[in-house]
Order: structure tokens, then C-alpha cells, then sequence
């Protein structure tokens, strides 16, 4: 009889126990779903992926063109990089997603953006970004895109 009401006590903590791990799964938020649901709000002109950077982040933009090279904190990278970039738009630029994946705590994030600049012409440009998320906010990040047509916006 104790053996019996053990095995019943047992099953039912074991499924109180699954059942709790399940929901607790899928309330918490993977980097994966940050970036996500981040991504979705900057189309919808409600935010911008930029909204998660970490106040010490490293963000690397790859490649040659004025604004490449390694910032160091979330306002030299806003100031220096993303400032002059929003400058030569007369709108935000709309982000379109290609794909994203995750690794562990990084997200791979490839995107299309456009927008029309100052002087009326179309910017394109693709993106891959791998950042780094902890506690829900970008710590490090990598850039890659087509510098050649960054440097033929920067020039306007």
C-alpha cells in the first residue's frame, strides 16, 4: 500500500514537474526570439534592433567604407556609425528578413533594407549581422554588407 501511494505521489510530482518545465520553456525568451520579436517591431516602424544594444557593446562593421571599423559602446556606435548612415535617408530604412538563425547565445540575422536617400535615389543594401545576446541585449556584433553601396551613400 505505501509502495503503491509512493508510485502515485511520485507520477504525479514527476508530471507537476514536466508540466511546469514545459511552460517555463516556452515563456522564456531565447535569443533567438528576442531578435525575433525585436525585428518584427522595426518593421512595423515600432522600434529598431539597435533599441537592444548593451551600453558597452562592440559592434564591428566589416569591410571599407567610412563607417567600418570597431565601436566601443552602444554611443559611439549610434553617434559615429548609425547617425551619419540615418542621415542620407529622408525616412527610416525598411527592413525586409532573408533569415535568421541562432547558436547558442548568437543570432544570425540576414536582411534587406531601403529607403530613399536626400538626394532622391534608392539605397539597397544586405546585411548578415552576428551579434552576441546576454540578458536580452546585444553585447557584440559583426556586420557585414555591401560597402560598396554604403560608400556610394556616404558620398551624398
Amino acid at each position: 500500500m505505501k509502495m503503491k501511494m509512493f508510485l502515485k505521489s511520485s507520477l504525479f510530482f514527476l508530471l507537476l514537474f514536466t508540466m511546469n518545465s514545459r511552460m517555463l520553456a516556452q515563456t522564456i525568451n531565447t535569443p533567438l526570439k528576442i531578435i525575433e520579436e525585436q525585428f518584427a517591431l522595426w518593421q512595423q516602424g515600432k522600434a529598431t534592433i539597435f533599441d537592444l544594444l548593451d551600453d558597452n557593446v562592440i559592434w564591428e562593421v566589416a569591410g571599407s567604407s567610412p563607417v567600418s571599423g570597431i565601436y566601443h559602446g552602444k554611443n559611439e556606435f549610434l553617434k559615429e556609425a548609425v547617425q551619419p548612415i540615418n542621415a542620407r535617408f529622408k525616412s527610416a530604412i525598411k527592413p525586409e528578413l532573408i533569415s535568421i538563425h541562432a547558436d547558442g547565445n548568437w543570432v544570425y540575422l540576414n536582411w534587406k533594407g531601403s529607403a530613399i536617400t536626400i538626394n532622391n535615389t534608392m539605397y539597397r543594401n544586405t546585411y548578415c549581422w552576428k551579434m552576441k545576446i546576454i540578458d536580452g541585449k546585444i553585447v557584440e556584433a559583426v556586420a557585414f554588407l555591401d560597402t560598396y553601396a554604403l560608400n556610394e551613400l556616404m558620398k551624398q
